[in-house]
């Protein structure tokens, strides 16, 4: 079964008391696209990152270390599974099971492959480079790339993001510290330091070298990709508890630019999304911030979002 490219990952979450009704199940507005589940416990515990690579293998974050409640019963750190078929010629094969790909990490947030195909792990403290020299689905090394001092109070109050640009660039984002000093260390000198500047999206070389400030001006700046014609999107959860799209100059013009740090050109907001407690449709049409209670036992799931039957003629 061959995966495609557009896969949604969502919390499927559950509060447990009378007075309140469990979510409802998610729908689709596109016509063009029909949802299916993918993956729901025990295989997976809420996801909360994800990549697929090159061959079609799904990549996810379990997320066990996030502000987990008192007495969690789960693994004292998060995990990363892969998710296979057992034959991607046959659109009817199985699913296999997930497989533990890398363990032993802590506040992991967000995933990307470098264009080689090595995948990168974002924590709020610190990046890795994950490899499997071995091609045996289980990571067998594991290298440094940045790291986030001093250690915050809060998991989104440091790194977050994590994608690699049509330059060959890694950039990360960062969300707002308040008024403490921090500083990010690559793999050479100097390292980037800062206090009050709210958040910012930085970038450096795959190894962790030439580290710099692509932009700035954010606040929690928890999503970014680039999009096909070299624009950076930023998905920027903002103080006011409202989510904002924002678009950065193209990567390629900023490799030109000395005045990296600054404007870089300029941010544009792109779309304003409404609050989590709002029902009104975002003006982006793929977008829409949900806000539920978390618990322990809470159920969780891989949502698989496809090409749909329909089809949409336009003039």
């Amino acid at each position: 079964m061959v995966i495609p490219s557009l896969v949604l990952l969502m919390f499927v979450l559950a509060f447990n008391t009378p007075l309140r009704s469990a979510p409802a199940t998610p729908r689709v507005h596109d016509p063009r696209v029909e949802l299916s589940l993918f993956a729901s416990e025990p295989d997976i515990v809420t996801p909360i990152g994800m990549a697929i690579d090159s061959r079609d293998r799904i990549f996810v974050i379990e997320s066990h270390t996030h502000t987990p409640p008192r007495n969690y019963p789960g693994p004292k750190s998060d995990r990363i599974k892969v998710f296979r078929d057992s034959n991607r010629a046959d659109p009817n094969s199985s699913l296999q099971k997930p497989v533990i790909f890398a363990e032993g990490l802590k506040d992991a947030m967000n995933l990307a492959f470098s264009p080689e195909g090595t995948l990168y792990v974002v924590c709020a403290e610190s990046v890795w480079a994950l490899e499997d020299r071995d091609h045996d689905d289980i990571s067998d090394s594991r290298r440094s790339i940045l790291e986030f001092k001093p250690p915050r109070a809060y998991s989104h109050s440091a790194l977050l993001g994590i994608t690699f640009g049509p330059d060959g660039w890694l950039y990360v984002s960062r969300g707002n510290n308040g008024s403490a000093t921090y500083s990010i260390h690559g793999a050479d000198s100097p390292s980037l330091t800062g206090y009050g500047d709210g958040g910012n999206i930085i970038r450096c070389r795959p190894d962790g070298s030439n580290l710099e400030e692509f932009a700035t001006g954010f606040w929690n700046p928890f999503e970014i990709i680039f999009d096909l014609f070299g624009w950076l999107l930023c998905v920027d959860n903002d103080p006011d508890a409202r989510a904002q799209i924002v678009s950065c100059t193209p990567a390629r013009r900023a490799l030109k630019d000395s005045s990296l740090g600054a404007d870089v050109g300029g941010i544009e907001k792109v779309s304003k999304l409404p609050t989590h407690s709002s029902e009104k449709t975002s003006r982006s049409p793929f977008l829409k911030r949900i806000s539920l209670p978390w618990s322990a036992s809470t159920p969780s799931s891989l949502l698989h979002s496809a090409p749909g039957p329909k089809t949409i003629q336009t003039n």
